[in-house]
């Protein structure tokens, strides 16, 4: 571990709170008791002033502000997603440098990129890679479930949302051989590492194929795709091909 992490997770701890919704409930009282009956037309600085930020918000917008803010507490996010176990905590802003020095990621993808990912029926499967695109950080993430006999994929932003759906993902799943044309076209935006990404793939907002789809496309045992990040030029609705 670099030095220069490890004193940003000694900093990290400092003052550290149990959850984001107990920090909200310190920010809430605190800003009742210095103005008694006005807190809903008070602006007040963000909990994590210390830490850096600078913004300051009304209770509905910093209620949305605490579930973005880059100086958040956070946990590893591999562990929320059950790839890695991993009890890392620190501040927002710190993870791509927690993920690129605590655990062997391997090659970090570019916004054009092609590879593969391992398939099987009977065993679930997952996993994560960075991603630079636009001089930006994304997480790719891919996940399967025996269960439904389903396959997920999605690109994940670490940041706000409303600069999370800046940028959208082409997606292709497509045959290894030459001569097979056929090929699976998904378009998707890219989603806020503070957004439910559970229920996101609940609801199918994002690259979501059935294992029955994918056996057609398998090769070696594996799933040949190759994604393009690309920036919202105009309105782009999600779409399949």
């Amino acid at each position: 571990m670099s030095r220069r992490l490890a004193k940003l997770r000694a900093k990290a701890k400092e003052n550290w709170p149990d959850d984001d919704q107990q920090m909200h409930q310190q920010w809430t009282v605190k800003v009742e008791k210095a103005i008694p009956g006005s807190v809903k037309c008070t602006k007040a600085a963000c909990p994590h002033k210390k830490k850096g930020c600078t913004w300051m918000f009304g209770p509905a917008e910093m209620e949305l502000h605490l579930q973005e803010c880059k100086f958040r507490p956070y946990r590893c996010i591999g562990s929320k997603l059950k790839i890695l176990s991993c009890g890392w905590q620190g501040i927002h802003h710190q993870i791509e440098d927690h993920l690129r020095e605590d655990h062997e990621l391997g090659e970090v993808f570019s916004h054009y990129q092609e590879s593969w990912m391992p398939f099987s029926e009977s065993k679930s499967l997952g996993g994560i890679k960075l991603v630079n695109a636009f001089s930006k950080h994304f997480l790719f993430y891919y996940v399967s479930n025996v269960s439904a006999k389903m396959a997920y994929f999605m690109i994940i932003y670490f940041g706000r949302r409303e600069d999370a759906y800046q940028y959208y993902y082409e997606f292709d799943i497509r045959s290894k051989d030459e001569k097979d044309l056929r090929r699976i076209k998904f378009v998707e935006h890219c989603v806020a590492d503070c957004d439910n990404l559970a229920a996101n793939m609940a609801q199918e907002k994002c690259v979501a194929v059935s294992f029955k789809m994918l056996k057609h496309y398998l090769h070696d045992g594996k799933i040949p795709f190759r994604f393009i990040v690309k920036k919202v030029g105009k309105r782009t609705s999600s779409s399949r091909e």
